[in-house]
């Protein structure tokens, strides 16, 4: 589950920055898969693994699963949303959602042409920052995001978006900073709350996560992944019940969350309700497609799977999808062996997780608190 990748998913609203495509909107599924990773536009059904694509606000991939919080969902850039007086064929390709190559040059003609005003000029830089963003160039993109900012000081959705930037580059002080500038010129930003919970998350400081998230469900009370994420931060700062609690709301949300089940199912086994929690999962996995991961994991929860079998239908033909696949194979027979009170076999998955996950996935981070209270 990669958070808001970079972090866990919700939906939630995109905002665009193209002068034509404003007022249009649009709703994605953002990760915290975990999010992992910062949050992103799209529609708050979602699972924090759904965060991909949208302009305006930086997105990565899965929340839930890419949060995913996919470490989240998760990062999140968002647009102005005023309209463009000048408009230009440059313009709308640059803030659009087409090859990112094309996008930055349109976006550099647009600049380098001197027709835009200072106000669309700012858009214009944000547009191309998120380009380079979606291509992996967080300098260039931070570069891009200071011009915008130089040019609209008062323009929290780039404030937003460099955060992301910032946090992409591990520097979470720094993302911190933008985040709450941009709460402080937009207090009803729920997803600067969102994203700056994930910074203080991977600071260390789930309090303030979980304060941060809990203004972010006070905003949006029908956001599933916002639930979810901040279940998973209950997870590991106690008590189980309320863990639980979250993540039931988020299933009531989202019918269709796979993973806000699972985690569901380990905090009432760690609160020693394992029948209880495997009833719950049983009944929650029969509107979960059981041809699709990660319906292996609940399997083996449930004790109708080999716990051995889990990493071989982990395998897939994309490495990049391997890859997260094993992460999540790894924490989650840890977590299940945990629970079946086999610590010798629970610390060698976990460590395995924490080694071999992505960094964006909630996994990842998961499996470092969980080997921090594993007894020795």
């Amino acid at each position: 589950m990669r958070p808001m990748r970079p972090w866990h998913v919700t939906k939630v609203r995109c905002r665009y920055s193209s002068p034509t495509a404003r007022g249009r909107g649009c709703w994605r599924e953002f990760p915290i898969a975990a999010t992992r990773g910062w949050l992103h536009p799209q529609n708050d059904a979602g699972s924090v693994r759904d965060v991909r694509e949208s302009r305006g606000r930086m997105c990565d991939g899965k929340v839930e699963r890419r949060m995913r919080l996919r470490s989240l969902v998760i990062l999140l850039l968002a647009l102005p949303t005023h309209l463009l007086a000048q408009s230009t064929s440059d313009v709308d390709l640059c803030a659009g959602s087409g090859i990112v190559d094309d996008r930055i040059v349109a976006c550099t003609s647009a600049i380098t042409s001197r027709k835009l005003s200072p106000a669309n000029l700012s858009i214009t830089f944000n547009s191309r920052g998120i380009a380079w963003h979606d291509k992996g160039d967080n300098d260039r993109a931070i570069a891009d995001f200071n011009e915008a900012i130089r040019l609209n000081p008062k323009d929290a959705d780039t404030f937003g978006n460099r955060g992301i930037a910032w946090g992409n580059k591990g520097d979470n002080d720094r993302a911190i900073a933008d985040f709450n500038e941009a709460i402080r010129l937009n207090p009803q930003d729920t997803l600067a709350f969102a994203n700056r919970g994930i910074a203080w998350r991977n600071k260390g400081d789930n309090d303030r996560a979980i304060a941060d998230f809990n203004e972010m469900i006070r905003l949006n009370p029908k956001s599933a992944s916002a639930y979810k994420v901040r279940g998973i931060y209950r997870f590991f700062n106690g008590p189980f019940d309320a863990a639980a609690s979250d993540f039931s709301e988020s299933i009531r949300l989202d019918t269709k969350n796979a993973y806000a089940n699972i985690w569901r199912y380990l905090s009432r086994a760690r609160a020693g309700a394992v029948s209880l929690g495997k009833d719950e999962l049983r009944t929650g996995g029969t509107s979960l497609d059981k041809g699709k991961w990660p319906a292996p994991v609940i399997e083996v929860l449930l004790g109708n799977l080999d716990p051995g079998a889990l990493l071989i239908a982990a395998k897939n033909k994309d490495s990049e999808t391997e890859r997260g696949k094993v992460c999540e194979a790894h924490f989650y027979l840890g977590e299940f062996y945990v629970v079946a009170a086999q610590p010798v076999l629970a610390r060698e998955n976990l460590v395995a997780a924490a080694q071999e996950c992505p960094k964006s996935y909630t996994e990842y981070f998961a499996a470092g608190a969980e080997l921090k209270r594993l007894p020795r």
